[in-house]
């Protein structure tokens, strides 16, 4: 998501600047935008079936147990997930 953005104010600041084509950058970003989208619509209909199955496999305290430790998981990885994004990249 933080690319996306980058990516369209780098557009807008270039369309501003007289510098580049605006249709061009306006359909790349519309186009990642689109697959970001559909990326995300996919990850909830997965996250949706998963609870299903999970309650017609587990019993009520494994799915508790299950989902707090996947809690957890989510907890660890937004840290890293942010410890990464203040990380200093090089270049390409």
């Amino acid at each position: 998501m933080d690319k996306l953005q980058l990516t369209l104010s780098q557009g807008i600041l270039t369309m501003t600047t007289g510098m580049g084509s605006y249709s061009y950058l306006m359909v790349s970003s519309m186009e990642k935008l689109e697959a970001l989208e559909s990326f995300v619509n996919q990850a909830d209909h997965l996250w949706q079936q998963t609870l299903q199955q999970m309650s017609l496999i587990l019993t009520t305290r494994q799915s508790a147990w299950g989902l707090l430790a996947f809690g957890e998981y989510l907890q660890r990885f937004r840290a890293l997930s942010s410890l990464w994004a203040a990380h200093p990249h090089e270049p390409t």
